[in-house]
């Protein structure tokens, strides 16, 4: 549904402009319009009004009527910048003050970057951190501690600005879960994961698999299994050599298009892994419904566990509960050697934490992947 609402709004720009204004779709729910020989600066005020005027109108998808608000930032040339990227960015920097006083429109001023919030800045940064190569990956191993190898890696995005430094995942990726961006993101690491890892693969690394994390909005888009397919198709890579992980708060949107999906990726053998678990809402009937062939303790379970007899008491519930459904049981966050100690008597046996190694990156994989740990 979202895509015709794109493709109606891109009809309606394209009727109501002039027939020689170039109209772009950056991305997303945004469009660039670059508009030439306008006869004098005011000019525009009146059109972006009547932009305003015409995307707001109800449009109507399969007998629903759905209303839409638009914010819109103009940038004037030469006035307000002589490049092509100045331009862009500051008509950016309007339309992202417009959205955040909802103002609906908004020409740019000098000095306006000021006025926005940091969260505001993050996302008009955020949009172009791709394209600029600013987002990496690191790599946490997951660990059976019984054989003391690497059974997989957990794939954990990164942001680094050029002028913001490191931003904190919990800061960014809260932004971009509120717009299309996430989708953006998310496929940026699929595709960056699959390509790493058949070079990986290349060099005769062992044989693991490499978990993403997968939000709701990409999980539920009607491409997503083709999009997984494709990224493993384009990198011939193995089905089992890749592994989704979803919380329990998106296994319970959606439930049925989230289930259908959930199968068919089991069945084409790429494994789902429920991550954070005893955190979220799920009951025991839906742990027993859905195919998960892997649940994910909670970190928080694990914090204080050596100094806290009732989450033991959790813990050893939560590790025999997956056992007894036939599951992997991945303990996060252990960080203690006695967590480490307490887990292993329980019959945990995959682990993942910085006692065994904080995230690294994709120079030290290889090293890492190579060696046994030597667990105490």
């Amino acid at each position: 549904m979202g895509d015709k609402f794109i493709q109606m709004m891109a009809r309606r720009l394209k009727e109501n402009l002039h027939s020689d204004a170039v109209i772009s779709r950056q991305g997303g729910d945004e469009f660039v319009v670059l508009l030439k020989n306008l006869p004098h600066i005011h000019a525009i005020e009146g059109i972006t009004v009547q932009v305003n005027r015409v995307m707001a109108k109800p449009i109507k998808i399969l007998n629903r009527e759905y209303r839409l608000s638009v914010s819109i930032g103009t940038s004037i040339f030469p006035d307000h910048g002589h490049e092509a990227d100045v331009l862009m960015m500051r008509a950016d920097q309007a339309m992202y003050l417009a959205k955040e006083t909802k103002s609906g429109i908004q020409q740019y001023q000098n000095g306006m970057s000021k006025s926005l919030s940091r969260k505001m800045l993050l996302e008009q940064y955020l949009h172009r951190a791709i394209e600029n190569q600013e987002l990496y990956l690191e790599y946490q191993p997951i660990i059976d501690v019984q054989t003391q190898q690497i059974i997989g890696l957990e794939a954990l995005l990164r942001w680094k600005h050029p002028m913001l430094g490191h931003i904190s995942p919990g800061e960014f990726i809260q932004i971009a879960e509120e717009s299309e961006l996430i989708l953006n993101l998310s496929d940026w690491v699929l595709f960056t994961v699959c390509r790493q890892r058949q070079c990986w693969m290349e060099q005769g690394l062992p044989p693991f698999y490499i978990s993403i994390n997968v939000p709701a909005r990409q999980i539920h888009q009607d491409h997503f299994i083709e999009t997984i397919k494709r990224a493993l198709n384009q990198y011939s890579l193995p089905a089992d050599f890749l592994k989704i992980e979803i919380t329990e708060r998106t296994a319970m949107t959606n439930v049925e298009k989230t289930l259908s999906t959930m199968r068919e990726l089991q069945e084409y053998g790429v494994d789902i892994i429920l991550d954070d678990f005893g955190i979220g809402y799920s009951s025991i009937s839906y742990l027993v419904q859905y195919p998960f062939n892997t649940i994910k303790i909670d970190k928080s379970f694990i914090q204080n566990l050596t100094h806290n007899a009732n989450q033991k008491s959790v813990c050893r519930s939560l590790v025999a509960m997956g056992k007894n459904l036939g599951m992997n049981v991945v303990a996060e966050g252990v960080e203690e050697r006695e967590q480490y100690h307490y887990l292993s008597s329980i019959g945990c046996d995959k682990m993942q934490g910085y006692y065994f190694s904080k995230p690294i990156s994709n120079d030290l994989v290889e090293h890492f992947s190579r060696q046994s740990f030597v667990l105490q």
